[in-house]
């Protein structure tokens, strides 16, 4: 008989869970609940530059309104898409709201999205953000249930 541990294959080292990210339909209408659950969400909209930011390996420029607040050291993030494509629609149009990914913070994303794509995973999401955030979204083989994970990483030097 084979041990557990010879079976599991090599961690990933990702660290710490840093967020999860909920897709909503309305984020006025979901505030509420989330709040009762989470506290109170600082919210604003986002303009996605599609010029930063592709989608299965296309450009994809998007209007989002974000809700973000923190229960520990975790931030919870709600997602609502306005106007364009992004992956949340995706998951909002299958399976309706709730969780879309986890995050992580990792020190080196090329690394790290390497490592998973060898196991399997595929890649959603690539980008940067207007501060210099470099991030991807990889969703999981069906082993794990096609979870979307979020990778990213800081601009040198920044205190995260």
């Amino acid at each position: 008989m084979t041990s557990a541990t010879a079976e599991a294959p090599a961690g990933f080292g990702l660290g710490r869970v840093t967020q999860i990210s909920f897709v909503v339909d309305d984020l006025d209408r979901a505030l509420p609940a989330y709040e009762a659950i989470f506290g109170p969400f600082r919210c604003w909209s986002a303009d996605v530059d599609g010029s930063r930011v592709s989608y299965r390996g296309k450009p994809a420029a998007s209007t989002l309104r974000i809700g973000l607040a923190t229960s520990g050291q975790v931030d919870i993030e709600l997602v609502a898409v306005e106007a364009g494509e992004h992956p949340a629609l995706d998951h909002l149009r299958t399976n309706g709201p709730g969780i879309q990914h986890i995050a992580f913070e990792v020190e080196d994303l090329d690394l790290k999205r390497s490592a998973m794509l060898e196991a399997g995973f595929e890649p959603v999401v690539d980008g940067t953000t207007g501060s210099g955030i470099r991030f991807c979204h990889l969703q999981a083989p069906d082993r794990l249930g096609y979870t979307v994970f979020e990778l990213m990483q800081m601009p040198k030097g920044s205190i995260s």
